[in-house]
């Protein structure tokens, strides 16, 4: 799953993982987030949205974000 993503971000604390957001991106035009997920202790805090938002700035200003749906 990990191998031929080519964009990822997480969150942790105290080096635990609590959040990931997964991606593929061509970095020129789209980029697809296929996974957001953070862990149900922490969430509504905002931290899928900051892993959004790392995302985008990844991708550059201008370039389209789709998400996948569950």
């Amino acid at each position: 799953m990990l191998k031929h993503a080519n964009l990822i971000f997480d969150a942790r604390l105290d080096g635990k993982l609590i959040g990931v957001a997964r991606s593929l991106s061509d970095f020129a035009f789209c980029t697809y987030m296929s996974d957001l997920a953070v862990d149900e202790r922490f969430q509504k805090m905002g931290i899928g949205k900051e892993l959004i938002r790392q995302t985008k700035l990844a991708c550059g200003k201008g370039k389209l974000l789709f998400a996948g749906s569950t």
